[in-house]
């Protein structure tokens, strides 16, 4: 009875801790405002909706100070894992810019969305 209470306890710990995790959500789209008074970004999200069939979504996310942004670029010095792979390169949140397309990993939280990484792709310059 003992050993059947202790897996109990431990299954419901376990649960707990698992529906307390943040949860995670993507947004990959276009940069369509920028707001650093508030820390906020508007991404137009890309997808089934952007058929023009349907109005798009826009999602509003906060960044805060554990938001991690990144420049995301075609490896062009044989660095990446494979040829012509991409590489990253942090980059300041300043740099987000309206037009910028990007692929943004969020937690949900009371009331928001918050950008824990932030990746942003450029064409490069020509």
């Amino acid at each position: 009875m003992r050993r059947l209470s202790q897996a109990l306890l431990v299954t419901l710990v376990g649960a707990s801790l698992v529906a307390a995790a943040p949860a995670r959500v993507k947004s990959v789209g276009t940069i369509s405002a920028v707001d650093p008074a508030a820390r906020t970004i508007t991404i137009t999200e890309v997808g089934p909706l952007a058929s023009g069939r349907e109005p798009l979504a826009a999602v509003r996310v906060t960044l805060d100070d554990d938001t991690a942004v990144f420049s995301v670029s075609r490896d062009t010095l044989g660095t990446a894992e494979w040829p012509g792979g991409f590489v990253d390169s942090t980059v300041p949140a300043t740099s987000l810019a309206v037009g910028d397309y990007v692929i943004v990993e969020c937690e949900r939280a009371p009331g928001r969305i918050v950008a824990r990484r932030i990746s942003v792709v450029r064409p490069p310059a020509r």
